[in-house]
């Protein structure tokens, strides 16, 4: 095409006289009325390009001209040629273009490198997101992506803009939502409308309903929002080795294009480099070296990769070199080579939430507030059930965790693996808020938390069912025993009204702790044998504990001043303490049964250090006081073995001196002692009468000789007490 050309613009803006034109004007009215298109005539540049062109505004001032289209000619007709016009034939085939429909709808499919879109915002579209693009590709890694971006990443939002009234004042971004709104239809992957893998492989399946369907078997029909299916993966590529140094590793062998695509800088590098030292004592310790990728090159079919420096992971690299001959064997079992691994990761998390609160943000360093957050929350479930009134039509689940194992019950998981773990400094690391109701099943009430052995009741009071279930004894929590034989062995923390039906006074609620031998878990004593239990204000007994057996025959209590009682409600047969095993055919209140070979004393009472009652093993009675027998008591003593032998069985007295001693063959002896000895001590004002001469006792304030203190003697002659000297007594 020729310099000289005539060219036809198009203008953006074009001023007449007193007339400001907002829209491109094409055509002007000459001095006659007619319409004629506006022509310019202007040369061209080297390369093919007009040269700059502008008019004079009716103020004569000088405007550059914007041009919307290039007309590089005319036609047979006369009519403009653009420049490098577009033909049909070249729409939506190769080479050619994308077309659009009459909705200005792209018709065909795009594949491109990169994909970049947005908003458009004053005349300017802002780019906000972007598909495929490597952040170490990018232009000193800056931009909307950044060295921490990882690489072949796809990004919404956080494209830099300049927003003068933003708290993050340079690091403002762009912001975008994403909506997902899908119907799950099938099995598999199908069964998932995001499905999240972890792993470089090409036939990831989700485990959705998961089933040989096309064998003919029919799958359940479940739908997932979410899928998360994080595995053991393998590296994108395990590469051989063949020298190291402190910052590089060196190759064994040629790359493909691809492969060599695959490594990036700022990506975490593995070796099976054993470090000296350090054993894989559990999962968590990593005993081989890694890195992280500086640099790729490749020199005459040789690739080595430049990293920042090798080490343990989280320490810091000290300029070690990795060993292509000391090779770690617990996490690279079975590795005989020297290899790198790209692309990987030691540790998989199917979800991970950081939280954060900054106070400067809050105003807490004396700065003004940017922010109005002050309640944080992980993650929140709910569940609305509405227009449903039957029984047991719905069933929820809220969060399950299960492991399963091939085989069964095998050790592979460590000591301390966890299904459920909450640490920090959290105030309440589970709470529960509950209400009360039955359940479908028509006797349980809601629990806060239940396992295979463990319940732990919710907010059901005691009386709240007693209307709906004739409950008067409500559960609070359990904790099993299980056998393999024999039915489970339920501790069980219980409330009980004392009387049924006479309400939940304080005084009317028994608080039991005990064992429950099989039943239901969760739905009280009323499904089991109630075993021996601990009950607190047992029968009025208000602050103390009682022990009962089949939560009933309390026979042993200690009320609340700390003082014990053995079988409150007294006696009518049977025992109330046994000590040791009772022999068949006894029954004692108090009974003590030692083997015979036992040694010791039987019975002991003591005050202070005095042993005032004690009876040995041979049942040898001893005591440090006297023995007083109430009115018409006996004190009969059992006989000795062999004829003849011991005291007899008892003795009498006649009231006086004479002992009377019965023996065990029915025969009778008199022993005459004399005189009676009074120990009891009186004072000359209350000396007692006597009944026999020669009876004394002891005068305590009597005076003979000028010592107080006198022995006195009955004189039937004349009637009265003397002292040795027979004088009259006095003080």
């Amino acid at each position: 095409m020729k310099k000289n050309a005539i060219l036809t613009y198009i203008l953006s803006i074009l001023f007449f006289p007193g007339i400001c034109l907002a829209s491109p004007q094409t055509t002007y009215r000459d001095n006659s009325g007619a319409t004629k298109s506006i022509l310019f005539t202007t040369s061209l540049s080297n390369t093919n390009l007009m040269k700059s062109l502008s008019y004079k505004d009716n103020t004569g001032q000088w405007k550059p001209v914007t041009v919307t289209q290039q007309i590089c000619g005319t036609d047979g007709n006369n009519y403009p040629v653009i420049c490098n016009p577009l033909e049909k034939n070249m729409i939506g085939t190769a080479n050619g273009v994308a077309g659009l429909d009459e909705n200005a709808r792209v018709t065909s499919s795009i594949l491109g490198e990169s994909i970049i879109t947005g908003p458009r915002i004053s005349g300017i579209v802002l780019p906000t997101v972007y598909n495929n693009v490597n952040p170490q590709l990018t232009a000193n890694g800056k931009g909307p992506f950044y060295w921490w971006d990882g690489n072949s990443t796809m990004r919404v939002g956080g494209t830099p803009i300049t927003l003068p009234h933003s708290p993050y004042g340079n690091q403002a971004g762009t912001y975008e939502s994403l909506v997902l709104n899908g119907v799950p239809t099938g099995g598999y992957t199908a069964g998932c409308v995001l499905c999240l893998f972890m792993e470089p492989s090409d036939i990831k399946q989700a485990a959705v309903s998961a089933v040989n369907v096309q064998g003919g078997t029919i799958p359940s029909a479940d739908g997932v929002q979410l899928y998360a299916g994080p595995v053991n993966a393998n590296f994108d590529l395990i590469l051989p080795a063949a020298t190291y140094t402190a910052t590089s590793v060196t190759l064994a062998g040629t790359l493909t294009a691809a492969e060599l695509a695959h490594i990036q800088p700022m990506m975490t590098i593995f070796t099976n480099s054993q470090i000296p030292g350090i054993s894989a004592s559990n999962n968590e310790i990593a005993d081989y070296y890694m890195g992280v990728i500086k640099s790729v090159s490749t020199d005459k079919n040789v690739t080595t990769i430049t990293v920042y420096g090798w080490g343990q992971q989280l320490t810091q690299s000290t300029g070690a070199i990795p060993s292509t001959t000391s090779l770690e064997s617990y996490f690279w079992a079975n590795q005989t080579t020297p290899v790198v691994g790209i692309g990987g990761f030691n540790k998989t998390f199917a979800r991970n939430i950081f939280m954060s609160y900054d106070g400067a943000k809050s105003g807490a360093t004396g700065n003004a507030a940017t922010s109005l957050i002050h309640s944080f929350a992980g993650e929140e479930l709910d569940f609305n059930v509405r227009n449903e009134t039957r029984k047991g039509a719905v069933q929820f689940t809220g969060y399950t965790l299960n492991v399963s194992m091939d085989p069964l019950h095998t050790n592979s998981l460590t000591h301390n693996s966890l299904g459920f773990y909450a640490g920090g400094n959290t105030p309440h690391h589970f709470l529960a808020g509950d209400s009360c109701y039955p359940d479908a099943s028509g006797y349980y009430d809601q629990s806060a938390f239940e396992s295979a052995g463990s319940w732990i009741g919710g907010g059901c009071r005691l009386g709240e069912l007693e209307t709906v279930l004739k409950r008067q004894d409500q559960e609070i929590f359990e904790f099993d025993g299980l056998t393999q034989q024999s039915p489970n062995w339920r501790l069980m923390y219980h409330l009980a009204e004392r009387v049924s039906g006479e309400g939940t006074g304080i005084q009317n609620v028994t608080p039991k702790f005990g064992i429950v031998l099989d039943g239901e878990k969760g739905a009280g004593v009323s499904y089991g044998s109630q075993q021996a239990d601990f009950e607190w204000n047992w029968n009025g007994y208000w602050g103390g504990l009682a022990l009962c057996g089949y939560g009933t025959n309390c026979g042993f209590i200690m009320d609340g001043n700390g003082v014990s009682h053995m079988a409150p409600l007294g006696l009518t047969g049977g025992n109330a303490l046994t000590i040791g095993t009772q022999p068949s055919g006894h029954v004692a209140g108090l009974g003590e049964y030692v083997d015979a070979t036992y040694s010791n004393n039987l019975l002991e009472i003591m005050r202070g250090t005095t042993a005032n009652l004690s009876l040995d093993a041979n049942g040898n009675l001893t005591l440090s006081g006297n023995i007083a027998a109430g009115a018409g008591g006996q004190f009969i003593l059992a006989p000795a073995s062999g004829a003849g032998a011991g005291v007899g069985n008892y003795m009498t007295t006649d009231g006086y001196a004479n002992l009377t001693v019965h023996a065990s063959n029915g025969g009778t002896a008199t022993i005459s002692a004399g005189h009676i000895i009074e120990t009891t001590t009186y004072s000359l004002n209350s000396m007692p009468n006597a009944s026999q001469d020669g009876e004394h006792v002891w005068c305590s304030d009597c005076k003979l000789n000028g010592i107080i203190g006198v022995e006195a003697y009955w004189h039937s002659s004349a009637s009265k007490w003397t002292d040795s000297q027979n004088n009259d007594l006095a003080k």
